[in-house]
């Protein structure tokens, strides 16, 4: 998953607390109950606690834990060894443990896809009918009541106290972080004690789900269904009503937490709850059921369905597996060959079991751009994009033999956010080969080479992608930019206007209007008709863009180059202007600005921007080699201007005036023609001296190939190589015909000037 290795998620500490309250004001001290607490006076504290294994508190015999405030509670209360997720996702996962119904029957699979249905009935609503005060404090935006769980109450989202760098710094990241987020545990421990209530609380502490590191090649959670990502502690305390000390040995889900919960308040469970009371002396306990349909929903491939007992746990795909977990707990032998009666029998029970649940589906959900952005962002989602064309079941990839393919997109979509994009190429390329059904992948190779400038790599990509699916709109956009680059204007206007009608791309969740996207398609649109000349349409297609963000860059830039292409300079300093208002810490923008300057003639002002690109990015070559060719090369240009300027006549301008003509006629009509040819050679002069630059490459940018590398550092550098002569000499005749321009170029505006 995209998120950080070793982290509990965004926010360290509680995905989600809810605190019901009875009829007393919890705010106030209590004195304690004595004997055993009363289902009628009891308050319920619930704390998931978001990516946490089992295997990694004290209570659960991890010798390294720092975790007393959750081994008191196992002490004071009791400990389910065997508890397991039935999705190893948060909202699904809080999903069974909120409703008491397994992820068919509540009908929640995957993040953010989709939001809970109005027939299961959460945890707080049935208490909240009893009277009960109910609310939740969230640190995840997955849980909120946006996506139906529905808490009745919220409070703010939850904000931990911050840890110190020496605290953590001490323990391996993972455990540090679980260690921080039992202090936060305790301090809700201290605030029940504080008041009186602990005596009158149950508390139920459970992890939505665990965390693989490395183990059968799965960094993260989500795609798989091993034991590293499905058991989760499970700890349940009530003085006088839980046994202190008590384990229990049996397999249990997180679907048994609600009904535990109602049963000892005395609450009957609404309809279609099928969780078992934990707190009854029953040694059937049905078989834990597990899925992940992760990457079916953003790659294609294949479901997984499980089955846990207390010895087998089988796993339903292309390949199906059977693990002995007590014989072998790190599930490193497959036995379904082995052991075939097994086998079937499992696979048998987990048909009845599915063959037995009333199935539901997700009520769509709408979120907005940034939020999935967000979302993605922490390995919410799985994917930059869902996975719209369903590969036919028969056909589906088994998850655990592409887990190698599924790593290299993680890593590449890495590298695309630090816009090492080359590199992201060289994952994502045998990636899409060895799964060309898989969408993301395919997606972002697109965007990594349309960045690169690859636009030939790009809209081969692209084409093959659309022919998958033709209605992605960010594809259709790419596209359109590549063939921009191309200069096949015409076609890119046909594809762009597609990609303004397309429906949004992402089927579940149904994302609010992006004005981000229309966005860099109405700019990708006006710089069509651009260059098409057709400067009109290019116009509105930036005007439209400023109606809705007056302090779009893209759109001020636009309008900058359709007015500096026209003649039209004055408004082209304008939008200029505004545009460096719009990006002022932007290296990369800055420099597209210089070069505007320089293309209206704003010599000093473009000298500006680079130098502040520069500040702005100090190792950024690009900044600093057009610095230092501008430096070398400006005194050139503004030479050979100054003198074809001081070469005109003042005579003739006179005379032109004497007939009424005005100053910017005369600037036009007479000045201009007569200097254009000094300007013309100031310009391939200063071409020449920044093609021809070696001293301040290599000194201020080195020699980068492709990058950095002018022309004589590139003869250099093939010097310094065996074989590299021929080379070198191809590249000293460029040089000569430059020279040679330059030098003719020169001498004719000279001739003409004087």
């Amino acid at each position: 998953m995209t998120k950080l290795a070793y982290l509990l998620r965004a926010s360290i500490i509680l995905a989600i607390v809810a605190f019901v309250g009875g009829c007393k004001d919890a705010s106030k001290p209590q004195g304690k109950s004595p004997g055993s607490a009363r289902a009628g006076d009891v308050n319920v504290l619930l704390i998931t606690l978001d990516t946490t294994r089992a295997d990694r508190l004290g209570c659960y015999r991890y010798a390294k834990a720092q975790t007393p405030a959750l081994d008191s509670l196992a002490a004071k209360g009791m400990r389910v060894d065997q508890a397991f997720t039935h999705v190893p996702l948060t909202l699904p996962a809080h999903g069974s443990l909120l409703t008491g119904m397994l992820p068919p029957e509540h009908g929640l699979h995957d993040n953010a896809r989709g939001k809970l249905g109005p027939e299961p009935v959460c945890l707080a609503e049935t208490l909240r009918s009893r009277g009960y005060r109910t609310a939740a404090f969230l640190a995840s935006f997955v849980l909120a009541e946006q996506f139906g769980l529905r808490h009745l109450s919220s409070g703010d989202m939850l904000r931990a106290e911050k840890a110190s760098g020496s605290e953590l710094g001490r323990r391996l990241a993972y455990d540090g972080e679980i260690a921080f987020m039992d202090s936060q545990v305790q301090r809700l421990l201290d605030f029940l004690n504080a008041r009186g209530l602990r005596e009158r609380t149950l508390i139920v502490v459970a992890g939505d789900h665990g965390e693989a590191f490395g183990e059968h090649n799965e960094n993260g959670h989500g795609p798989l269904v091993y034991q590293p990502t499905m058991q989760v502690p499970l700890l349940i305390a009530l003085p006088g009503r839980v046994e202190p000390g008590r384990v229990d040995t049996r397999v249990v889900g997180l679907v048994d937490v609600a009904p535990t919960v109602l049963a000892m308040l005395g609450v009957k469970p609404p309809e279609g709850m099928t969780g078992r009371d934990l707190l009854q002396a029953d040694p059937q306990l049905r078989p834990c059921y597990g899925e992940s349909e992760f990457l079916l929903n953003s790659y294609g491939w294949a479901p997984l369905k499980s089955l846990t007992t207390r010895r087998w746990r089988y796993i339903q795909c292309p390949v199906p597996e059977l693990y002995d977990r007590l014989a072998d707990p790190a599930e490193a032998r497959n036995l379904a060959s082995v052991q075939p009666k097994v086998a079937a029998e499992m696979k048998s029970r987990l048909a009845e079991m599915l063959a037995g649940m009333k199935t539901r589906e997700a009520a769509a959900v709408t979120v907005d751009p940034e939020a999935l952005a967000a979302l993605r962002a922490l390995g919410y989602l799985g994917a930059a994009t869902v996975q719209r064309v369903r590969t036919p079941p028969g056909e589906r990839k088994d998850p655990k033999a592409m887990m190698g393919v599924f790593n290299a997109c993680e890593r590449a979509s890495k590298l695309v956010d630090a816009k090492r994009y080359d590199e992201a190429v060289r994952l994502l390329a045998p990636a899409v080969r060895s799964s060309p059904e898989s969408l993301p992948p395919r997606r972002t190779l697109i965007e990594s080479y349309a960045h690169l400038g690859k636009y030939d790599s790009a809209v081969r990509e692209a084409k093959a992608y659309l022919a998958l699916d033709p209605a992605d709109r960010d594809v259709l956009g790419v596209l359109g930019m590549a063939l921009v680059g191309q200069g096949k204007h015409a076609e890119a206007v046909t594809v762009l206007r597609q990609g303004l009608r397309a429906s949004s791309t992402t089927p579940g969740p149904a994302p609010q209007a992006d004005p981000a996207k229309a966005t860099r398609i109405r700019w990708s649109l006006g710089l069509a008709y651009g260059g098409l000349r057709k400067f009109p349409q290019a116009i509105e297609q930036f005007q439209i863009i400023l109606r809705d963000q007056p302090k779009s860059y893209l759109a001020h830039y636009g309008l900058a180059t359709v007015y500096a292409a026209t003649g039209q300079d004055a408004q082209a300093l304008l939008h200029a202007r505004d545009a460096v208002k719009a990006v002022p810490d932007d290296s990369v923008r800055r420099m597209e600005l210089g070069t505007l300057l320089v293309r209206l003639g704003r010599f000093q002002r473009a000298l500006q921007q680079y130098v502040r690109a520069v500040q702005l990015a100090p190792n950024s070559p690009d900044a600093r080699i057009a610095l230092a060719a501008g430096l070398m090369a400006f005194p050139l240009m503004v030479r050979a201007i100054r003198l074809s300027i001081e070469a005109v006549d003042p005579k003739l301008e006179q005379a032109a005036a004497t007939l009424g003509a005005s100053r910017p006629w005369i600037f036009a009509t007479v000045t201009l023609p007569l200097i254009l040819p000094g300007v013309l050679a100031g310009a391939i002069l200063a071409f020449a001296k920044a093609m021809g630059e070696f001293g301040a490459t290599i000194t201020f940018v080195s020699n980068i190939p492709g990058q950095t590398q002018t022309l004589p550092s590139a003869i250099y550098a093939f010097l310094q190589v065996p074989g590299g002569e021929s080379a070198a000499l191809r590249l000293v005749l460029i040089s000569v015909g430059v020279s040679m321009a330059a030098v003719l170029a020169s001498g004719s505006g000279r001739t003409f000037s004087t």
